[in-house]
């Protein structure tokens, strides 16, 4: 009898009938623990010195990727299945973007050494 009456009633614990546990907000909470997760790792694998330094590119490379995907998918709320082409479109653009960012920075970091001038001062 006790249990019924708990059930019924509306409360925070009730997680079945809580508004701040329903899907909208549940796909949040998973998109950022996601994304989270990726970015401290990817601190970790640089901060630590992991791999070398053309497999720590790829392993990125890898969870940039793998990030891009969760940001689409949790926050942006765009399916490829969806009959509505321009979440394809924007999509692509995202995609694009994303890639003239990550192919920008590398090209930048690969050729800092060479157009830096520096000069030594001896002593």
């Amino acid at each position: 009898m006790m249990k019924n009456n708990i059930k019924k009633n509306n409360s925070i614990l009730d997680f079945d009938k809580c508004i701040f546990f329903d899907n909208f907000f549940y796909g949040y909470c998973i998109g950022f623990c996601i994304s989270l997760f990726l970015t401290i790792i990817s601190f970790l694998i640089v901060f630590l010195n992991l791999f070398s330094n053309v497999l720590t590119i790829i392993v990125l490379s890898c969870l940039l990727i793998i990030q891009v995907f969760a940001q689409i998918k949790y926050f942006l709320h765009l399916n490829i299945m969806n009959k509505n082409y321009w979440h394809m479109f924007a999509l692509v653009f995202v995609l694009i973007i994303i890639s003239i960012l990550f192919v920008g920075t590398i090209w930048i970091m690969y050729h800092l050494k060479h157009n830096m001038f520096v000069v030594y001062i001896y002593e």
